[in-house]
Order: C-alpha cells, then sequence, then structure tokens
C-alpha cells in the first residue's frame, strides 16, 4: 500500500487513508517487537539482579531503569504513530508520517548511526541473535522499511 510520502521527492497527492492503513500496519508489527523486546530486557535484568519480576515491576523498569532506555525510542514511535493516525489535517499526517517512517528507517536499518541510536542497534542485534522468533519480527519491519525507501510502499 502506497504511503504517498515523498521522503523529500514529490510522488504526487497524498493519500491519507494509504497512509494511515500503512502506519496502523506497520504499528502492529512494532508492537510485537517491542514487547518481545521489553521480555528480552527484562530476562537480561533479572539475571544481573538474580530475581523475578512481576508485569507491575516490568512497568516500573520500563519507564525508569536506565537499562530499558532504548526500548523508549520504539515507545515513543509508537505513541506518534497513533498521534499520526488520528491527525485530521492532511498536511500534518504527510509531515508527521514521513518523519515517523524516516526514524524508523533509521532505527531499522543495519547501518551505523548517532550514540542514541548506535546504543540501541547494537542491542537489537543481540537480542534478535538469542531469539529466532524476535529474529523473523525484525526482519518483517526491515523489510518493509526498505520497500519503502525503494517503493514508496509500506
Amino acid at each position: 500500500m502506497s504511503l504517498g510520502s515523498s521522503f523529500g521527492k514529490s510522488l504526487g497527492p497524498l493519500n491519507p487513508k494509504l497512509l494511515r492503513e500503512g502506519l496502523r500496519s506497520i504499528r502492529k508489527d512494532l508492537s510485537v517487537v517491542h514487547k518481545s523486546l521489553l521480555n528480552f530486557q527484562l530476562r537480561v535484568q533479572e539475571g544481573l539482579d538474580e530475581r523475578r519480576y512481576s508485569s507491575a515491576d516490568l512497568l516500573q523498569l520500563s519507564i525508569q531503569h536506565e537499562d530499558f532506555e532504548w526500548l523508549r525510542l520504539i515507545s515513543t514511535l509508537m505513541v506518534r504513530i497513533d498521534d499520526v493516525v488520528d491527525e485530521e489535517l492532511i498536511e500534518e499526517v504527510k509531515h508527521e508520517g514521513d518523519e515517523v517512517i524516516a526514524e524508523l528507517q533509521q532505527l531499522f536499518s543495519p547501518e551505523v548511526a548517532d550514540d542514541k541510536r548506535s546504543d540501541f542497534k547494537r542491542r537489537l542485534e543481540i537480542a534478535i541473535n538469542k531469539d529466532p522468533h524476535l529474529f523473523v519480527e525484525v526482519g518483517k519491519i526491515r523489510g518493509r522499511l526498505h520497500k519503502n525507501e525503494d517503493q514508496r510502499t509500506i
């Protein structure tokens, strides 16, 4: 489905319906990856602290603990996707949608990035190398984002 987004090039009229559908779809995939990464980081933390954490503890860790900070990049993008999908102004949908997709491409591309993203990418690679399910789910996102770069679809 076409995003109707330009990434700096004019592709003609924006179709906000298709953009929203594409963002909703990738958000579902992102949610699965986010949950798997939270569980991965929780297992790491439990190993370091030599204790088990409850679901309530996981919430607190994900909000406050520095070792969960890298996952907040995904949390923030999921909130931004929700905002774009709910936006009524077509130009805002296009602008914000382009920004979110560009950020996702930077996060999930295998290329080296700035410090904030390099920590995310390093931890992501560790996680996907230990979890075959996560490897597949991240592969879906990478494939969709790569396709989006080439064909302006998602």
